[in-house]
């Protein structure tokens, strides 16, 4: 199959000819074409099917894998820049838009190649870069659609909430033989609560970037989370070196309305998932930090404490004397 045209003066298929036959028939030296399959009649200029472009044959583009459609952006767009070739090259190693390559995500190789593809035209250029922004947009829909069904399912269907038959309190059985927090009555209920919850968190983590996602709850089972993933945050960012003391001074502050077991059982969960995560910071003085004054932390607005190198660590204080001793706390000096 013949080129469609020559990718020096742009001739049409008729004046492209094979360049062996066309240096015999002319008398040509054999070493002018340096081994080109094309001739141009029009230019003269010898070229390999590399610069060539030819006709495609009928392509469904919804049924191509993205390697494939990397593979007709190749044999459709001559000379293509170096900036859009680096992501149709990216491309071809992706079935589809859901993996990834080099720690790029197939929206993001996507988009990058559109970015840069402003100047490929023709009609499979039109056809690909529509179908292509289709993509794209159809995947945001479906995580946003996931993400509402997700959100509708754990309201529906929120993991079981043990109830009391002694004293009515509400807490998670989440190991056999549980007993309640608040009488210590014995139950046979049973809910494997802890992974649940940190299914919840692996989410949350890859899409927002945070364990907490929202302030408000709709449910028992919400309440708790709310506090735990809070807390699991703050502890994710600063790194303390033991995790139990924090958690333990972080659920103090809040107001349990004389329900002070769930801050027990809260502390319990907190613990163990902290544990399984096994974080590890610096060294740090446990005892000055949990005297330190406790003011009103984790305000978005005040004094924040920084580590030694002048970095800020995300805390903050309302008041600045509470900021200056959590942070000679932090940094393991005496304030005398």
């Amino acid at each position: 199959m013949k080129p469609i045209k020559c990718p020096k003066c742009n001739a049409v298929q008729e004046e492209i000819n094979n360049a062996e036959d066309m240096c015999e028939l002319l008398g040509l030296d054999a070493s002018e074409r340096e081994n080109k399959t094309w001739w141009c009649g029009k230019c003269s200029y010898f070229f390999n099917d590399d610069e060539a472009e030819f006709e495609i044959d009928e392509y469904d583009l919804k049924n191509m894998r993205l390697s494939q459609i990397s593979d007709l952006i190749y044999r459709n767009w001559n000379n293509m820049p170096l900036n859009a070739y680096r992501y149709v090259e990216a491309m071809f190693q992706l079935d589809n838009i859901n993996e990834s390559f080099n720690n790029e995500t197939g929206v993001e190789i996507i988009s990058y190649f559109l970015a840069n593809a402003k100047s490929w035209q023709g009609d499979v250029a039109k056809d690909v870069k529509q179908y292509l922004n289709n993509l794209i947009k159809n995947n945001g829909k479906m995580e946003e659609q996931s993400k509402v069904q997700e959100s509708q399912q754990a309201k529906n269907n929120p993991p079981p909430i043990t109830k009391c038959i002694k004293c009515s309190a509400e807490f998670f059985a989440f190991h056999k033989n549980f007993r309640c927090p608040n009488c210590n009555e014995l139950t046979r209920d049973f809910f494997d609560y802890i992974p649940y919850l940190m299914d919840i968190m692996q989410r949350n983590k890859q899409k927002h970037g945070k364990y907490k996602i929202k302030d408000d709850y709709d449910n028992h089972s919400e309440y708790l989370e709310k506090h735990i993933f809070d807390i699991l945050d703050i502890l994710e960012q600063n790194k303390y070196d033991d995790p139990e003391d924090f958690i333990k001074w972080a659920l103090k502050k809040d107001n349990w309305k004389n329900h002070d077991y769930l801050r027990e059982h809260i502390q319990a969960i907190t613990l163990i998932i902290a544990k399984q995560l096994q974080w590890q910071g610096e060294d740090i003085e446990v005892e000055k930090l949990m005297k330190a004054k406790t003011g009103q932390p984790l305000e978005f607005t005040g004094y924040e404490v920084v580590d030694k190198n002048g970095n800020g660590t995300g805390r903050f204080f309302a008041r600045k004397e509470d900021a200056e001793e959590y942070q000679k706390a932090l940094w393991g000096i005496d304030k005398n």
